[in-house]
C-alpha cells in the first residue's frame, strides 16, 4: 500500500540541481538548461520543488517517447539533417554552375576594385591641363562629370568582361595575370 503522507512530504520537498541531476540522471548544466530552455519550475535559486520538477521531468519524458527519442537528441538530429540539406542544396547549385566561388568572387571584386582605383588616382593628372584653361565653374562641373561617367563605363565593362568569361567558362581573370593585386 502506498504511503500518501510519505509521498507528499516528498513532493513538497525542495532539492537543489545536485539531487536533481542525480535523479534525472543528467549533469547539473542540464537541469540548469531544463529550466532555462524547456520551462522546468525552480522555486528560486538553486531551489527546486522535488514534486513539480519531477511531474515536468516525467511530462518531458513522455513528450519525447512519444516521438521516439529523447528531445534533445531530437532536436540535434534535425539540426544535423537540416545543415545537411542545405550543404548538398549549395553543392548542387555550385555543380550547376549558379554559385561561384568565395575566393573567385574576391578576386574578382579586388580587380574591379583595382581598375575603379586606377581610374580614380589618375583623374587629375588627366584632366590638370584641360581644367587649367577654364574659368567657367559651369565648364568645369560638365568636364568632371564626363570623367567621373568614364570611369563608371571602364568599371561596368570591366564587370561585364568577367561575367562573360565566366559564363564561359573561362579561368579566374581576377585571381591570374596582369593587373592582380589588392586594392590600395
Amino acid at each position: 500500500m502506498i504511503d500518501k503522507t510519505r509521498i507528499d512530504t516528498l513532493a513538497d520537498t525542495y532539492v537543489s540541481a545536485d539531487v536533481l541531476s542525480q535523479l534525472f540522471g543528467v549533469t547539473t548544466n542540464m537541469v540548469r538548461r531544463y529550466v532555462n530552455d524547456s520551462g522546468m519550475p525552480r522555486v528560486g535559486r538553486g531551489q527546486y520543488l522535488l514534486g513539480d520538477c519531477v511531474k515536468w521531468f516525467i511530462d518531458k519524458t513522455r513528450t519525447a517517447t512519444d516521438r521516439g527519442e529523447n528531445g534533445d537528441i531530437f532536436e540535434e538530429k534535425l539540426k544535423l539533417v537540416r545543415a545537411q540539406r542545405h550543404r548538398v542544396e549549395l553543392d548542387n547549385k555550385k555543380v550547376r554552375g549558379q554559385l561561384i566561388d568565395h575566393d573567385t568572387v574576391a578576386g574578382s571584386f579586388n580587380q574591379m576594385g583595382a581598375v575603379f582605383a586606377s581610374q580614380l588616382d589618375s583623374l587629375g593628372a588627366r584632366n590638370a591641363g584641360i581644367l587649367a584653361g577654364i574659368s567657367d565653374p559651369g565648364e568645369i562641373q560638365r568636364v568632371l562629370f564626363d570623367e567621373c561617367r568614364t570611369i563608371r563605363d571602364n568599371t561596368a565593362a570591366e564587370i561585364i568582361d568577367l561575367a562573360v568569361t565566366y559564363d564561359n567558362g573561362g579561368d579566374n581573370p581576377a585571381t591570374t595575370g596582369e593587373g592582380c593585386g589588392e586594392v590600395g
